[in-house]
């Protein structure tokens, strides 16, 4: 608000900004762990998602999200390849904004803890050590703001954990199976939105507009989301020596568990927004397979005239 002087439209600007951000983010990123064609491809998903333009414009605790799943995809790739301990600093960092703006990136850490104890990388080192000091800094402000407000956060963990909040054991069947379809349903979505266009009515978290934007999914376009996600996890289950698939599968599971688990406590959680942490992950899935299928010579031609007409008809909704 100061830099907008005060004008409500400055945050979207603000928003606008690091979602644009993100793009030339993509691309570096991909390039570095996989090819220039994929990343080329994974930059013009990204761009042309009409999805992720209305999510990058608003601005919100999310905002940051696919900035720092990308710069932690590149962080961890770098340290697993390089072994340069260095780079947990920054990675530190990108963590510390993590947590702290939205709980859906607690994903994104899990995912560096996981790998981190996955290659086995140093615990006892120097930057490790002041890694865990300078994360542990960083909260010190909450610490105090409990201890001067008589430990409200940790009165909630504390009732939360003995079950006096919260809404109990929640193992629904229904809600596991909407669980789930958050990934299909999601990526579906990115590649295009189908309905209603209107801003308001794709974000909102009101039940009947959330019914109405799944609803509107054509049959055919999420099975099509199943197989692209089947065959990209297919794929990374064979090509294990791959890190960057790794990366980026395990990411997809750790975020879709994370929200089941939360939805174990907490009841039916399953929003979309929580889904933008992935948004990069869908464009680079969408470069991995387009670069496959564009091998084989007899598609190439008709896989590039259909990137150019979703290109086109992008174009005419963002």
């Amino acid at each position: 608000y100061f830099f907008a002087g005060l004008n409500p439209h400055g945050l979207g600007y603000v928003a606008a900004f690091f979602g644009t951000l993100s793009t030339p983010l993509i691309f570096y990123v991909t390039k570095r762990m996989l090819s220039s064609r994929e990343a080329y491809l994974a930059a013009f998903f990204y761009t042309f998602s009409y999805l992720t333009v209305i999510y990058n414009r608003t601005w919100w605790p999310l905002t940051f999200s696919p900035i720092i799943s990308l710069l932690s995809y590149f962080l961890i790739f770098q340290i697993i390849k390089t072994k340069n301990l260095k780079l947990t600093i920054p990675l530190t960092f990108v963590m510390i904004i993590a947590v702290q703006t939205d709980p859906s990136n607690f994903s994104t850490m899990l995912l560096i803890l996981i790998l981190w104890l996955l290659f086995k990388l140093p615990i006892k080192s120097k930057f490790t050590a002041a890694s865990l000091i300078i994360f542990f800094i960083s909260h010190i402000p909450l610490i105090i703001f409990d201890m001067r407000h008589d430990f409200l956060n940790t009165k909630a963990l504390l009732s939360f954990f003995s079950g006096k909040t919260g809404t109990g054991i929640n193992f629904d069947l229904q809600t596991l199976n909407e669980t789930i379809l958050l990934l299909p349903r999601s990526l579906a979505r990115f590649l295009w939105v189908f309905g209603n266009k209107d801003v308001a009515l794709q974000i909102a978290p009101s039940a009947p507009y959330i019914a109405a934007k799944y609803a509107a999914i054509p049959s055919v376009i999420l099975i099509g989301a199943i197989a692209i996600l089947a065959s990209f996890l297919i794929d990374f289950a064979r090509d294990k020596n791959n890190l960057a698939k790794l990366i980026i599968g395990l990411h997809l599971i750790i975020a879709v568990a994370g929200i089941a688990l939360q939805n174990f406590f907490f009841g039916n959680w399953n929003f979309e927004w929580l889904m933008q942490v992935l948004f990069p992950a869908y464009a680079i899935i969408g470069a991995i397979l387009a670069n496959k299928i564009t091998s084989m010579v007899w598609a190439k031609t008709p896989v590039y005239l259909l990137i150019f007409a979703f290109a086109i008809f992008s174009t005419k909704v963002i």
